[in-house]
């Protein structure tokens, strides 16, 4: 590229278009914008806090306020109803579905818990623990 040296490298804002120089080490990798509105982070191939801030943008802006990160589940407050978030419709869809199967949502995590606790006492399933669930609710606005 004529006229960047280096140690520099041409990048384009994807918010405005406009393209200019830098210096390579004020730049960091990013995830493909087909790639940035994941359910889980750790689907994404860089996984670092401005990808992670991105994605949630992301999802925030079209109200998905719940996104999986493993199996921990990270909630943005909307600060406004979202219909249809919390009515029996949605409960119906996660009740006793695996979380992988439907979008991230409180009802899945619930559910999850509750049929890890049903089989380890019902059948000394293997796979979840014969010990006590928890669910830990951290944060401002609503803990």
């Amino acid at each position: 590229q004529a006229g960047v040296s280096e140690a520099e490298l041409r990048v384009r804002n994807v918010q405005t278009g406009e393209v200019q120089s830098v210096p390579g080490d004020r730049t960091r990798p990013v995830n493909a914008l087909e790639a940035s509105d994941v359910d889980d982070l750790t689907s994404l191939r860089f996984l670092d806090e401005p990808n992670i801030l991105h994605t949630l943008r992301i999802r925030f802006a079209r109200d998905a306020i719940y996104t999986y990160t493993g199996p921990i589940l990270i909630v943005l407050n909307p600060w406004k109803d979202i219909a249809g978030l919390y009515d029996s419709a949605a409960m119906l869809i996660y009740n006793n579905k695996r979380k992988e199967k439907k979008s991230p949502h409180a009802f899945a995590m619930a559910s999850k818990a509750y049929e890890c606790m049903r089989r380890a006492y019902l059948q000394r399933d293997l796979l979840c623990s014969s010990a006590d669930q928890a669910i830990l609710v951290s944060g401002e606005s609503g803990a």
